[in-house]
């Protein structure tokens, strides 16, 4: 089956649950969701599904889901995000000065980084976060590869400073 058929976990991008045969509703042309309706962070409606969260077996040893309230989450002084994560690539992720400087910038830099939708804010994690491995840029043979390589780095940096973690 297709990954594609399944809602992949949060932490990690693997496979999570088969999700095919859920009441997915997407918009079509003649019948628009209301963006109230829809999934936070989807682009779709999932029944009465207002948000979700998801990790798989083997992330659920060093990661929880924790639900809580919005104006808990992310206080006014702190309304601003620090970085940005793509919801389908949950490795993916820049900081909000990188993506403010590309959207300035418009055309190619502001398209590689359109599908970073999800604001990460910054306030302490509840335990030390488990940082993936940095990006090596002898791995990466374009100009944009480099890019892309130096602001993962730049944006596992800061995650590390707001949870007092030091990076990989």
């Amino acid at each position: 089956m297709a990954a594609a058929d399944y809602y992949l976990c949060d932490v990690c991008g693997n496979k999570c649950f088969y999700d095919a045969n859920l009441n997915w509703e997407f918009d079509e042309r003649d019948h628009k969701i209301p963006a109230d309706e829809k999934v936070r962070g989807a682009d779709g409606k999932l029944d009465y599904c207002g948000d979700m969260a998801c990790i798989c077996t083997d992330c659920a040893k060093t990661h929880q889901c924790v639900v809580v309230k919005i104006d808990d989450a992310h206080p006014a002084s702190e309304s601003k995000p620090v970085a940005w994560r793509d919801p389908s690539e949950p490795g993916r992720m820049c900081t909000d000065q990188h993506k403010t400087y590309a959207i300035a910038k418009g055309g190619a830099p502001a398209s590689a980084l359109a599908t970073l939708t999800t604001p990460l804010f910054a306030h302490p994690a509840p335990a030390g976060v488990v940082l993936p491995e940095r990006k090596s840029s002898l791995d990466v043979f374009t100009t944009y590869g480099l890019g892309e390589c130096a602001g993962y780095n730049a944006c596992l940096d800061e995650v590390a400073k707001l949870n007092a973690v030091k990076p990989c």
